[in-house]
C-alpha cells in the first residue's frame, strides 16, 4: 500500500475518504437488496455438488462448470460458519475484489510512471469504483468476476506494451486469473485475442508464446475445454440446446446499439481520434479500448441487451476517460502555473463525480423492501413450504432464484426455469415442428413430470405475467399449455389454489 501511495498528506486523505465512501455505498447497497437472480442459482447449484448431484446430469446448468465450481468456497463459508447465503457469498466476493484490487494496483506505478503522484491515486481510486460500485446490480455475475479476474491482465498488457519488465512468476499468476475468467463463457476470448493482437502488431511487444500471462491464459483455456470433454460432456448437450432454442431470449438488435455503453465506445473512438497523444499515453488507451471493444462485441454477440453483459465494457470505458481526463488536465498549458491546486481540484470534483455517480446507481434499484413481489412470496413459502421442495412454472430465473435462497425451500430439479420451452413453441406456432423440435418437446416434458412426480412439491407457483420473457409479447398459459398433457394434468389435480401474488398464482398440494 504505502508504495503504491504518495507520501503527499491530501493523496493519502483523499484516498482513504474516497475508499470509506466506496465502502460504505456497497454494503449499503448489498444490505438493501436481494441476491441477484443468476448469482443465487449458481450459488444453489454449488450447494447441490456438495450433497452429491452431479453437473450436467443431474442439474441442467446453461453455463461452462467453472460459473458453479466458482461458488464452492461460498458454499463452504456458509457451512461451516452458518452464515445466511448472501453473507457468505458477499464476504467471499469482497475477498476476491479485494486480491484483483491489489494486484492491480501493482501495475499503477509502473503503467503511470511518468505521471503525478496525484494521478496515480485517483486512477487506484477509479479502479476501486469499478470493482466495488460501477457494478450495483451486476454484483457476482459472471461479467462482475471476469472483471476482477482479468483487470490486472489488461494492466499487466499496458506494461508490456510500454516495454516494461515483469516478475516471470508473477506474470504467469495474473494469467491464470484472467484464463479463469475467460472460462466463465467463451465469448470472453475476444479480450484475449484483441491484446495479444494489439501486442504483436501494434506494441512490436514481441512473440506472445514468450510471456509466461499468455502461456497461462492458452493452459487454462485448454484445460478448461479437455474438462468439459472428458468430465463434462453433458455440457455439449446443453450448448446443443441453447443453439437450437435460446434464441426466443434475444433482444433487437436496434435496443442492443442504443444504451449508454454503445454512446460510451462511440465517445471513446472520437476521443482516440480527436486528441493527439504521446506513445505510452497511447499504449494505455489503445489497450484500454480494446478492452473495453472485446466485451461490448461479446454482449452483442449474445444479443440478450441484459445490464450485466455490457458492465466489463463499461468498466474499462471509465477508466479509459478516468486515464482521459487526467492526462489532459496534467498537460494543459493553463494549469502549469498552477499545477498543484489544478490537479487537487481536479481530483476533488472526480472524487466527487464517482460518489455522485455511486448514489445514483444506489437510487436505481429497489430496496428490499420495495422488491415487487419477491418479499410476499417468500413469507408464503416459508410459511407453507420450509425446508420443502417448491415448483415455479415459469421461463423466468425470477423469481425462483432467489426465493428458494431466502425461503429455505428446495429445488430438487434439473432445469432452473422452462428456458427451453419459449423456443420451441415459437417454431410450433411457425408451422410443423421439425422431428428434432418434437423430441426436445418429449424431452422436457419427460424431464419435468419425471422430477416433479419423483420430489411432489409442496407448493407450485404459475407465472401469469402477461409478457412473459422468451415469448416476444405472445400470449402463453403455462397451466393452459401443460394440461393438454395427461401426466401433468393428473399430478397438477391434487393441487388447490391457495391464493395470489402479484402475477404468481400460488398452489399447495391437498393434504
Amino acid at each position: 500500500m504505502r508504495r503504491l501511495l504518495p507520501n503527499c498528506r491530501f493523496d493519502s486523505l483523499l484516498f482513504w475518504i474516497a475508499i470509506s465512501a466506496f465502502c460504505l455505498l456497497a454494503v449499503f447497497h448489498l444490505s438493501t437488496v436481494y441476491l441477484n437472480l443468476d448469482v443465487s442459482w449458481l450459488l444453489y447449484a454449488a450447494k447441490q455438488l456438495t450433497q452429491g448431484q452431479k453437473l450436467y446430469l443431474d442439474i441442467y446448468e446453461t453455463n461452462p462448470p467453472i460459473a458453479v465450481y466458482f461458488n464452492l468456497p461460498a458454499v463452504w463459508l456458509i457451512h461451516y460458519f452458518g452464515f445466511p447465503d448472501s453473507t457468505g457469498f458477499y464476504l467471499y466476493l469482497f475477498g476476491i475484489i479485494f486480491i484483483s484490487v491489489s494486484l492491480t494496483w501493482k501495475s499503477i506505478p509502473l503503467v503511470f510512471a511518468n505521471s503525478q503522484p496525484l494521478i496515480r491515486t485517483c486512477m487506484s481510486l477509479v479502479i476501486v469504483f469499478v470493482a466495488m460500485v460501477l457494478p450495483f446490480g451486476s454484483m457476482g455475475q459472471r461479467e462482475h468476476v471476469v472483471v476482477l479476474f482479468t483487470m490486472p491482465y489488461v494492466f499487466l498488457s499496458i506494461a508490456r506494451a510500454q516495454g516494461k519488465t515483469f516478475n516471470p512468476l508473477a506474470a504467469f499468476t495474473l494469467g491464470c486469473l484472467a484464463g479463469l475468467g475467460i472460462s466463465f463463457k467463451p465469448y470472453f476470448i475476444f479480450l484475449v485475442i484483441f491484446l495479444e493482437s494489439y501486442l504483436l502488431f501494434g506494441a512490436r511487444a514481441g512473440n506472445p508464446l514468450r510471456r509466461p500471462e499468455t502461456l497461462a491464459i492458452m493452459l487454462i483455456t485448454f484445460l478448461s475445454i479437455l474438462l468439459i470433454l472428458l468430465i463434462f460432456p453433458g455440457y455439449l448437450m446443453i450448448v446443443d440446446l441453447l443453439r437450437k432454442y435460446y434464441f426466443a431470449y434475444n433482444a433487437p438488435f436496434v435496443v442492443l446499439l442504443f444504451n449508454d455503453t454503445f454512446l460510451m465506445w462511440l465517445a471513446a473512438c472520437a476521443t482516440l481520434l480527436l486528441i493527439k497523444i504521446s506513445s505510452d499515453d497511447g499504449y494505455i488507451l489503445y489497450i484500454l479500448f480494446l478492452a473495453s471493444s472485446a466485451f461490448l462485441l461479446s454482449a452483442l454477440i449474445q444479443q440478450k441487451g441484459w445490464p450485466n453483459h455490457f458492465y466489463p465494457s463499461q468498466a474499462y470505458s471509465l477508466i479509459f476517460f478516468s486515464v482521459v481526463l487526467f492526462r489532459l488536465t496534467e498537460l494543459s498549458i493553463d494549469l502549469q502555473k498552477f499545477i498543484r491546486k489544478g490537479l487537487q481540484g481536479v481530483a476533488l470534483l472526480f472524487v466527487a463525480g464517482l460518489l455522485s455517480l455511486g448514489l445514483y446507481y444506489l437510487l436505481m434499484f429497489k430496496s428490499i423492501s420495495d422488491n415487487g413481489p419477491l418479499a410476499p412470496l417468500i413469507s408464503v413459502v416459508k410459511e407453507k413450504a420450509w425446508h420443502k421442495p417448491i415448483y415455479v412454472l415459469s421461463t423466468s430465473l425470477d423469481p425462483t432464484f432467489p426465493l428458494v435462497n431466502y425461503a429455505n425451500a428446495y429445488w430438487p430439479y434439473h432445469f432452473h426455469s422452462l428456458w427451453l420451452l419459449p423456443g420451441i413453441y415459437r417454431q410450433q406456432l411457425g408451422g410443423a415442428p421439425s422431428t428434432q423440435a418434437k423430441a426436445d418437446m418429449r424431452f422436457l416434458l419427460d424431464t419435468l413430470m419425471g422430477d416433479l412426480e419423483r420430489y411432489p412439491p409442496a407448493l407450485i407457483i404459475v407465472d401469469r405475467r402477461p409478457d412473459k420473457i422468451g415469448f416476444a409479447g405472445l400470449p402463453f398459459d403455462f397451466l393452459e399449455y401443460f394440461n393438454n398433457n395427461y401426466r401433468f394434468a393428473e399430478f397438477f389435480s391434487k393441487y388447490s389454489i391457495i391464493g395470489r401474488v402479484g402475477y404468481f398464482y400460488v398452489f399447495r398440494r391437498n393434504e
